[in-house]
């Protein structure tokens, strides 16, 4: 009996260091399980990133459908972004030429550039017919320069704005602007300018909308409803943050 009950203190610590093996052998288990599918899911993520950065965030394309069909598609609450799609001379085979240069021609929403493609952007989205959307790519080709850019030349009489000149490329809102900021500061003083620029700049942000305190815009309110157009407020405010820099260093 003695024998036996000494064999119980050696069958104790087998067990433990079975045990405790058992133990380590669960946790590297574990482990390596973890890491495995931390692998996977990080594999995963980057080739879903890959993919959206080469192809957009898109799931499927319909061909042949009716304005009714995709109008009905378009409501349907699992899905988050839609747009019309058409391209025209995709093999370069057809006579598309834009200045000596053969060009592909592509229909497409807003949408479409920055929810499904998120292609990133310059500028604005067309506003109307005149204008277009150029890939980054045409852009180089072309040398197009995107958005507004404008050069103002102050002329100072003393403390009288004597004359204000202006050189740059931008939209039909930038280039009015400009035109009518010029017309309305010309012989004020300094002090009444920035006072001017002040109050058309509260009324495009809408911070300021009394009539009284607007009045001495003069022409310059005209474009009061810009406020209203948030893809146009920097066209409208780029001239006059200009001049302010400058009236603000002399």
């Amino acid at each position: 009996m003695r024998s036996y009950l000494s064999l119980v203190p050696i069958s104790a610590k087998v067990h433990k260091r079975q045990s405790r093996m058992t133990r380590i052998c669960i946790i590297l288990a574990v482990f390596l399980v973890t890491s495995i599918f931390s692998m996977a899911e990080m594999w995963t993520d980057a080739e879903t990133t890959a993919m959206r950065h080469n192809h957009g965030d898109w799931h499927i394309a319909l061909q042949n459908v009716s304005k009714d069909e995709a109008e009905q598609i378009r409501k349907n609450s699992n899905v988050a972004v839609s747009s019309w799609y058409d391209e025209i001379n995709t093999d370069a085979e057809q006579n598309y030429y834009i200045d000596g240069k053969n060009a592909v021609l592509y229909g497409i929403e807003e949408s479409y550039i920055t929810d499904i493609m998120k292609y990133p952007t310059e500028g604005v989205y067309p506003q109307n017919e005149n204008e277009v959307a150029l890939s980054a790519d045409a852009k180089e080709l072309f040398s197009v320069k995107i958005g507004d850019e404008i050069t103002l030349e102050l002329k100072l009489n003393g403390d009288i704005i004597e004359d204000i000149s202006f050189t740059g490329h931008g939209c039909a809102i930038s280039q009015a602007s400009t035109s009518i900021m010029i017309d309305t500061l010309k012989g004020k003083t300094i002090k009444e300018a920035k006072e001017v620029i002040a109050t058309f700049i509260g009324m495009i942000k809408r911070e300021i909308t009394d009539e009284e305190e607007l009045k001495k815009l003069e022409d310059a309110i005209a474009f009061r409803n810009v406020s209203h157009m948030p893809a146009r407020v920097k066209c409208a405010l780029l001239a006059w943050h200009t001049i302010e820099d400058i009236l603000d260093k002399k």
